[in-house]
């Protein structure tokens, strides 16, 4: 994490791997988008400019889903 995200163009890590990239929930799509924002602005000046998220959890309901 700490030594080839900063020489990635480009990251498409799914939800988990966003939070463990982050340190921060993504059990929303507003967290999610917060950390996707978090991971390319604490890389800015040399790491991913562009941080695609691949999946996304929806919690709240009876049963975790991924859509």
């Amino acid at each position: 994490r700490d030594q080839l995200t900063p020489l990635a163009h480009i990251m498409t890590p799914n939800a988990f791997e966003l939070e463990q990239l982050t340190g921060q929930s993504t059990t929303s799509v507003e967290e999610t988008l917060s950390a996707a924002r978090r991971l390319s602005g604490r890389m800015a000046q040399s790491g991913p400019q562009i941080v695609a998220v691949t999946s996304l959890r929806q919690t709240g309901k009876k049963s975790e889903k991924m859509f």
